[in-house]
């Protein structure tokens, strides 16, 4: 029961929406599969957006549905699903997947996902994070590495002129 509703006021699509906690996304419905759940799930907005600047564009073509891993529940994994349209952007010149809120272009993890296996990975060891997340032990640095490049300043190094590293050895 929900504290507060009254008996089938509260669809499901809704309860999956407020634990996925991700915004911008339609919840189409889920399903039970074997290791977890599968949810189907679209942007809120009509127009595909282009994956590289954001900007609304011309759609075509819908791809083939795609998984993203998202943040398990209660030792659930959950998968998200949807079939991306192809986006023809004006002003990239290109013509690529659309971008989906909840996903960084390229990656097949939310965005949830990729900053907790990033957190994980600063308090804990790898193989630890391999364990707790059941993923790849490579696929861990690559995730990390995806989130330090999307945190950092690229430009954090421009007038660095020197470097000093001091060295100590402790002995007892």
């Amino acid at each position: 029961d929900i504290i507060g509703a009254k008996e089938g006021s509260v669809r499901l699509t809704t309860v999956l929406k407020k634990l996925l906690a991700v915004t911008l996304i339609f919840v189409r419905g889920a399903e039970l599969v074997e290791g977890g759940l599968v949810v189907d799930v679209r942007p809120t907005w009509r127009r595909p957006r282009c994956s590289w600047c954001g900007r609304p564009s011309a759609g075509y073509a819908q791809l083939a549905p795609r998984l993203w891993r998202h943040l398990g529940l209660g030792g659930v994994r959950i998968w998200l699903r949807y079939a991306p349209r192809r986006a023809d952007c004006r002003h990239c010149g290109v013509v690529r997947a659309e971008q989906v809120p909840w996903a960084f272009p390229g990656s097949r993890f939310t965005a949830a996902f990729e900053e907790f296996c990033a957190y994980l990975a600063q308090i804990t060891d790898q193989t630890a994070v391999t364990r707790l997340l059941g993923i790849d032990w490579r696929t861990v640095g690559v995730i990390v590495g995806r989130v330090v490049e999307r945190k950092l300043d690229p430009e954090r190094l421009q007038n660095l002129r020197s470097i000093g590293v001091d060295e100590f050895s402790y002995r007892k």
